[in-house]
């Protein structure tokens, strides 16, 4: 379930939509060069409490999404 929800995060900064914006996205943990340090986001989704419950029943997910912009 996290990997699925990880994958559509990346996948929204990955979209036409986004990256026609031309910012760059790193992530929080990120230690190399930034392309364009006067504007980019740096993304850190953090896990927290996750609960899976009995087959088709609801799934309970909770966290965090962090976004920290350079603009």
């Amino acid at each position: 379930m996290y990997a699925n929800l990880l994958s559509d995060i990346n996948g929204i900064f990955a979209s036409t939509a986004w990256t026609d914006q031309n910012i760059n996205i790193y992530p929080d943990n990120y230690q190399g060069t930034i392309a364009t340090p006067d504007e980019y986001l740096r993304l850190n989704v953090l896990p927290s409490d996750g609960e899976h419950l009995d087959f088709h029943k609801t799934k309970i997910l909770s966290g965090t999404i962090s976004l920290n912009a350079c603009l």
